[in-house]
């Protein structure tokens, strides 16, 4: 997604897109790999301001996913909002600030700024940052997933298996034995 840049003024303009995920080199490659299914296009929602060589981009990014369960593995669909909040300044406009000593010290406002030189800012790379970032680590098709029996691998979500499951931590087996039990 292209900003326009020379559009902009102080005052906030919103615009929205839909755009599919294969659009996005990394998304396209999560999907390729069989690791998430894009069920939906990146509806993106954006605000933008430009100020005295600043650009200010807020908004959101939705997608719907299909994804394995981390606990049973079977596939679940889920809505992901990705909050945007980015800041991006003109090259050569200086961001630091300087002590009584004379040295040079980034801000943290520096520090969270991108530049940019011409018309306009891709935020391709941006978008698609903020997409990953939303994707949960460890995938839950609900808090109550019972997941998979260790010893048959049957989802005991669908009812118990039946497998004679010891209790307790592995590394404790021997004190068990030792107290009679087996």
């Amino acid at each position: 997604m292209i900003l326009n840049i020379s559009v902009l003024s102080d005052h906030w303009s919103e615009f929205s897109a839909s755009e599919p995920a294969t659009r996005y080199p990394v998304l396209s490659d999560l999907e390729s790999k069989g690791d998430i299914r894009f069920t939906s296009p990146l509806a993106i929602a954006l605000s933008a301001r430009s100020s005295g060589g600043q650009v200010e981009v807020k908004g959101t990014v939705s997608v719907t996913v299909e994804q394995p369960c981390g606990r049973c593995l079977e596939p679940f669909i889920e809505a992901l909002t990705a909050e945007v909040d980015l800041r991006f300044e003109e090259e050569g406009v200086q961001a630091y600030e300087t002590m009584v000593t004379d040295e040079v010290e980034l801000t943290e406002e520096a520090l969270t700024r991108e530049t940019f030189s011409g018309d306009s800012i891709d935020l391709t790379a941006n978008i698609q940052d903020e997409v990953i970032m939303t994707l949960p680590q460890n995938p839950t098709c609900n808090t109550d997933c019972k997941g998979l029996c260790r010893e048959c691998g049957k989802n005991l979500n669908q009812g118990a298996c039946g497998c004679d499951i010891a209790t307790g931590h592995p590394a404790f087996a021997k004190l068990k034995v030792l107290k009679g039990g087996k």
